[in-house]
Parts: structure tokens; sequence; C-alpha cells
């Protein structure tokens, strides 16, 4: 997958553990939790803040990922 490095990139040199983190699971291990997300293409990033889903983003789009992640990763330092 095209993303694969990007993400473990992302989540190597910007999580912010108990704060900012990021996560992924096979939809074929976990498929009660892909379908309470919605999952009905791949890859797809949700993104939470509190607990609460606030975006998603379906598909590769690499520069709208890396905004939300940017995004989201200053909020984090802030």
């Amino acid at each position: 997958m095209v993303v694969a490095p990007i993400f473990e990139n992302h989540a190597a040199s910007l999580a912010i553990p108990g704060k900012y983190v990021f996560a992924k699971f096979d939809t074929d291990v976990a498929p009660d939790l892909a379908q309470e997300l919605g999952i009905s293409a791949l890859p797809a990033f949700f993104f939470f803040e509190n607990g609460l889903k606030t975006d998603e983003l379906v598909g590769v789009n690499l520069k709208v990922l890396g905004s939300a992640v940017d995004k989201l990763s200053s909020k984090a330092k802030a």
C-alpha cells in the first residue's frame, strides 16, 4: 500500500503518547469495528478528538491526509 510507509512515519515521528496517537486495524480481523465506523472502501482514515469522530477520509489523497495530520498534530502540541 502506498500510504503504509507514510502512516508509519507519521506515527513514529508525530505521536505524543497519551495525547496524540495513530492506530490501525485490519477490517478482516475486526469486522464489527469496520461496520461501526461505516467503512465502505479502503484505505479509510478517521480522526477523533476527545473520543468523538471529527472527520474521515476515504481513499488515497496524500495532500488532504497530510493537511489533516498536520492540523491535529499542531493542536496536540499546543
